[in-house]
């Protein structure tokens, strides 16, 4: 089971992890992942001093890491070679080489957790934000050879499945046999918004009440069942369209894993994508899933609930962009549940914002929304949570129960 640390985001949240966390050179070709790297240094060192500690947040520190891979987009960690031209200026040359200093932190001898790459699929075809030496399929394989990366996704095209289904053919034929290779089908492939779901063909786990397969955490906004009702319909009517289609089958049968891809954005609503896994992981139990940019509390929180992190694997830079805007996670009920110190009045001038503000550095808000994914995965903490704590003074039991517990924290503590 395993959370891919994405290293795609924003040019404001790079700059401002660079600056939290004190790692330099982080322009446009920066990634968070480097900022990652630097909180995972920070962990380890707080892991030893804990040792002892059976808090959440020591654990994490201690052991979450060991179900973390970095996750990120070929360009942020090569670039083309450059050559002086007689104008004075430079032009591209032939081959790929590393970014500045990315090989000492992601080359194969000097990693500090598994590496897997991403095509750079979304920025090429949909935001079109990927530079243009990048959308040579060659330039991908060069990358390939180069990183030896753990495992990386398929050359693809989010909106176009047979130049995809053309490109895995390609790469299958180049590097043949690869288990490192992850198939990805995109979501916008077959989705139909008018997909019936019918209740003879519901998964076994799933009974007449659908909108209970949406977890809701007491921070959240209030959505009412009605509509979490039509979300769980729609994404496992669509998740059967997508079990049954014959590209996505012979996917399945040739690789034993797959990245489903297309989500970010997509029609399939985000409180109801773990639903969309979990029909796919019912169909194919033998199959390991990847929700691509899924690493989210609320992906994360129906994974948990529906028992399969073990199964799904997800990534994402939700971490850092929550921190960035002043949203801190914590556990609660079992659930990760979001602290957000912005709040919003309305006068009589209308909506305004009102913002409060901690004593927490940015770095720790960063490290609380990292760990609590990377703690999730490595079942830290689970769903349905542990019995509350017991409070009533007066009777004895509880009492009993209160003292033992304390009596265990002040030998983890040492005290």
């Amino acid at each position: 089971m395993k959370f891919g640390v994405s290293g795609l985001s924003t040019n404001k949240n790079i700059r401002t992890a660079s600056a939290s966390v004190g790692v330099a050179g982080l322009d446009r070709n920066g990634f968070a992942d480097l900022a990652a790297t630097s909180l995972r240094d920070r962990d380890r060192t707080l892991g030893a001093l804990v040792q002892n500690s059976g808090r959440l947040g020591d654990r994490a520190a201690q052991s979450a890491w060991e179900h973390g891979v970095w996750f990120a987009d070929f360009t942020y960690i090569t670039s083309p070679y450059y050559q002086a031209t007689s104008r004075g200026g430079y032009a591209q040359g032939a081959g790929i080489g590393w970014r500045n200093g990315r090989e000492a932190v992601f080359g194969a001898p000097h990693r500090a957790l598994p590496l897997f790459i991403d095509s750079a699929g979304y920025r090429r075809e949909l935001t079109r934000t990927a530079p243009q030496w990048a959308l040579l399929f060659d330039r991908y394989l060069e990358a390939v050879e180069l990183i030896d990366p753990d495992g990386y996704a398929a050359w693809d095209y989010p909106q176009d499945r047979a130049r995809s289904l053309a490109a895995l053919q390609q790469l299958t034929s180049i590097f043949p046999g690869d288990g490192r290779l992850w198939p990805v089908f995109s979501i916008r492939w077959t989705w139909d918004d008018r997909a019936h779901l019918d209740f003879g063909h519901l998964p076994g786990w799933a009974g007449r009440n659908l909108a209970a397969l949406v977890p809701m955490t007491r921070t959240q906004q209030t959505v009412n069942e009605k509509i979490r009702e039509r979300w769980v319909r729609q994404a496992i009517a669509n998740a059967l369209v997508m079990g049954a289609d014959p590209n996505f089958r012979a996917m399945v049968d040739a690789h034993g894993k797959v990245m489903i891809g297309g989500m970010v954005r997509s029609r399939c609503p985000r409180m109801a994508r773990h639903v969309f896994a979990a029909v796919l992981a019912e169909l194919y139990p033998g199959c390991q899933f990847w929700l691509l940019g899924q690493a989210n509390f609320a992906v994360i929180n129906g994974l948990g609930m529906m028992g399969l992190l073990d199964r799904i694997w997800t990534d994402g830079t939700w971490w850092l962009q929550d921190a960035v805007a002043e949203r801190m996670a914590y556990v609660e009920n079992g659930m990760i549940t979001m602290l957000s110190m912005q709040s919003e009045k309305r006068g009589a001038d209308g909506k305004r914002e009102v913002w409060r503000q901690t004593f927490f550095t940015l770095v720790e808000m960063m490290a609380a929304n990292l760990r609590s994914l990377l703690s999730a995965y490595a079942g830290l903490w689970s769903w349905p949570p542990p019995e509350p704590l017991p409070v009533d003074m007066f009777d004895v039991e509880q009492v009993s129960e209160l003292k033992r517990r304390y009596v265990q924290a002040a030998l983890e503590l040492g005290l």
